[in-house]
């Protein structure tokens, strides 16, 4: 999935430019994949790792833990849960290093973790529960469920919020507004009513936590019952997720773990960055053991969560992602082509904690991981879904777009809505460039993904500060 700002999903490593600089800011693209370019070239692809030895899965497991918690002390990572699901069922789980840095607990399977973004799949699920009793439509309005919503948020669906297709702004970066309370989410939007929209509602992908909270709301107004309350009632639990909160409170009278921030070096306590506002698009804390057991309710056709045609509608290809063919957003996951099958997956970051999330529905398989830093630990899950489906070890390879293609991006646009500006995109002897014409920084880490018109050529250009639309060539 796209990176983001400084947000519940990821964690901006550090900002280049001048912030407040009155000339222009440039700043080289480099091609990652499909439409989707860098502001920092990415390092050559590491060959792939060594097969995981071993006669059989549990030996192959066994072998992938001990090489991985080798890995975890290299990088200083003070520990992490990994557990798979195999021809349906939970079949191993194991516990790595401690609970936070510099402490002595063990990290076992049942440890908890912040889930971060793959709470998205929660809520998407919830909201398909609603749908199947018949409270919600998700091509109808939101403001049919919210009569409150004014102005351009008023018009977006339910579809589109859980496809990140509704236009809204990313939300949840520091400094957002996090009003507490039962009226918490309608403060919030009450306070964003009159804020444009980034992108024409189901236009592109654009990954929005603010979306996810909208959906919430719309759980909170149909089930009667805070968004909490009915994803833990009518999600959590009957999949079997018997110890999964929102509540840091509840979650740390048990085995959790303590994160730690990449950033500051800080350690980061389950209640640290708890916005109830921005829950939705975050909040739960749970463990691997009982995220298996969602994956379980998944690969097994949704019941009794939820009927086969909501099940189906949960995981259909709804939009593309970063101009890759292979590469699509359901309702709260992602789907793609992953060496001939099709995979599920999800990242999840926020500060101090990280996980991933992957499941091969034809061949019932899953697997999550999560740690306790701000990283995303989805090589261990994939060398888990390589060695256990007997595929060859390493990543796919990537296809950026070959420079003879490039000129297709060029142009000037502009953003009106987010903090880009007028932006300039042009070629010069060493690239592509782009220019924030009003001057002005971003994080290193940031994607630019470009969005193709029906002529071919870029229509928009989506980055996590804003979404700019091409006004000229």
């Amino acid at each position: 999935m796209l990176r983001t700002k400084i947000s519940l999903a990821l964690v901006a490593v550090f900002v280049v430019g001048s912030i407040g600089c009155a000339h222009p800011s440039r700043f080289p693209l480099y091609a990652v994949d499909g439409d989707q370019f860098a502001l920092t070239a990415a390092p050559p692809d590491p060959p792939a790792p060594p097969a995981i030895e071993g006669n059989t899965d549990r030996e192959r497991f066994d072998a992938l833990v001990a090489d991985w918690r080798a890995r975890l002390g290299e990088a200083g990572v003070p520990g992490g849960a990994i557990a798979v699901v195999v021809d349906g069922k939970l079949a191993f789980a194991a516990g790595v290093g401690v609970t936070g840095a510099g402490g002595h607990d063990a990290v076992t399977p049942d440890t908890q973790f912040r889930l971060a973004s793959n709470t998205k799949l929660l809520v998407a699920i919830a909201l398909l529960r609603e749908v199947d009793d018949g409270r919600v439509a998700l091509d109808a309005p939101a403001s049919t469920y919210l009569p409150w919503l004014r102005g351009p948020l008023a018009a977006v669906t339910p579809a589109m919020l859980l496809s990140h297709t509704s236009g809204l702004w990313r939300g949840g970066e520091d400094g957002d507004l996090c009003p507490a309370g039962d009226d918490g989410l309608r403060a919030y939007f009450g306070a964003h009513a009159g804020d444009p929209l980034w992108a024409p509602p189901g236009r592109l992908y654009s990954y929005s936590n603010a979306g996810f909270a909208l959906a919430a709301a719309i759980v909170s107004a149909t089930s009667g019952r805070s968004f909490e309350d009915a994803i833990t009632d009518g999600v959590l639990r009957p999949a079997g997720m018997t110890h999964a909160t929102f509540e840091p409170a509840i979650a740390a009278r048990g085995d959790h773990a303590i994160g730690r921030s990449l950033e500051s070096g800080a350690d980061v306590s389950l209640s640290d960055r708890d916005c109830p506002v921005f829950r939705a698009a975050g909040g739960v804390i749970t463990s691997v053991t009982d995220e298996a057991h969602l994956l379980e309710v998944l690969l097994a056709g949704g019941a009794p969560l939820l009927s086969p045609a909501s099940a189906a509608a949960l995981v259909a290809d709804r939009v593309e992602v970063g101009g890759v063919p292979t590469q699509h957003y359901a309702f709260g996951i992602g789907a793609s082509d992953y060496k001939g099958l099709r995979m599920l997956s999800h990242a999840g970051r926020t500060s101090g904690f990280g996980s991933f999330v992957a499941l091969v529905p034809e061949r019932r398989f899953g697997v999550i991981a999560m740690v306790d830093v701000d990283r995303i630990p989805s090589g261990v899950a994939l060398r888990a879904l390589d060695a256990l489906l007997g595929l060859a070890p390493g990543l796919p390879p990537r296809t950026p777009a070959p420079p003879a293609t490039w000129d297709r991006y060029v142009g000037s646009y502009r953003d009106a809505s987010g903090e880009l500006g007028h932006v300039t995109i042009a070629r010069d002897p060493a690239g592509l460039v782009m220019t924030l014409d009003d001057g002005g920084a971003l994080p290193a880490d940031l994607d630019v993904t470009f969005v193709r018109g029906a002529d071919g050529n870029a229509e928009y250009l989506v980055t996590p500060a804003g979404i700019a639309k091409r006004d000229a060539p």
